[in-house]
């Protein structure tokens, strides 16, 4: 759909997870809020190097797979952008662990075939004794990967990659409970905070909006700050060329827990461009919607950009 707006030479965002050269392929219509897949990739893989790898999967469910040494599956769309972002993150992994490694497996995103593919693929996960899933998937999958996993009595790490708002404390609320509970890893979006408090409620507040605001429109307003800010930045001949160059040109803004970095720049046409730590407590209530489960930051919600993931053991407190 987005190739297809960009031939059209209409101007674009979104797209989650795609490699650095599908925006550049079609620049300069194209745009995505969230970080690009081949920046994600090397962010999990440089965290995944520095603190888990060549180390037991200490947090799998079962004491079987406690006992081995990490062997990692990286599971994704099976789209060719999305595949190439997920062999990257693969081929960073194997460089460095020299144990399990990581393999890629790739699934079908027709929901018409989930249930068939999500029993597939968990049963040739156990099979290949694969300790840690990767999740470099849409949000949806999980929603029916995760009871397929428990109903083969199958648990393994959960790792969240941090792409495709699967670090949202509503979405993971759906996915299977007694599977999440083993789910870690990184996230794009900020600390979770009661939508009152993010710049969609602010917004909301503005136009005099009497009733709660949208659950999940702090994961839009993004798109439209950087839809409003490139207008403003375009000044008053609003041609596509003028729109890049106010996008790209943007100051970097953000980088505390709080507030994702958000930074543009030549040739990077995707904006958040750092990531928390972060792990699923089943039992605290979310300060999104007050439910149980939510999504705990590490290190107090310090974020952080590619080259500067701490080289030590990865901890999830009290476990």
């Amino acid at each position: 759909f987005q190739s297809e707006l960009s031939h059209h030479k209409v101007t674009n965002l979104g797209g989650l997870n795609m490699p650095l050269s599908f925006s550049t392929s079609q620049a300069p219509y194209h745009f995505d809020y969230d970080m690009d897949g081949d920046t994600q990739a090397e962010l999990t893989g440089e965290w995944y190097c520095r603190q888990l790898a060549n180390r037991k999967a200490s947090y799998a469910g079962e004491a079987d797979l406690r006992n081995k040494p990490r062997s990692a599956e990286v599971l994704t769309e099976d789209t060719p952008e999305h595949v190439e972002a997920a062999q990257r993150l693969a081929a960073t992994i194997n460089r460095c662990d020299h144990g399990g490694g990581a393999t890629v497996k790739a699934y079908s995103p027709d929901t018409g075939q989930a249930v068939v593919q999500s029993t597939t693929l968990a049963s040739q996960a156990k099979q290949n004794g694969i300790t840690t899933l990767l999740y470099f998937t849409d949000p949806v999958f999980p929603v029916y990967l995760t009871p397929q996993l428990t109903s083969q009595n199958y648990f393994p790490e959960n790792v969240v990659v941090g792409s495709s708002y699967l670090d949202f404390d509503a979405l993971a609320q759906l996915y299977d409970k007694q599977q999440w509970k083993n789910a870690f890893g990184l996230g794009d979006l900020p600390q979770m905070n009661p939508i009152a408090d993010y710049d969609s409620g602010a917004v909301y507040r503005s136009t005099h909006g009497t009733q709660g605001p949208y659950i999940s429109a702090a994961n839009i307003q993004g798109y439209f700050t950087i839809l409003g800010s490139g207008l403003q930045q375009a000044g008053p001949d609003l041609t596509a060329i003028n729109f890049e160059r106010g996008v790209l040109t943007l100051p970097p803004v953000g980088g505390s827990p709080n507030h994702a970095l958000i930074q543009f720049g030549q040739n990077d046409f995707t904006g958040v461009s750092d990531a928390r730590l972060i792990f699923w407590d089943p039992t605290r209530r979310s300060p999104v919607n007050g439910k149980s489960g939510t999504y705990v930051s590490l290190d107090g919600g310090k974020r952080y950009t590619l080259g500067g993931m701490p080289n030590q053991t990865f901890k999830i407190p009290g476990r």
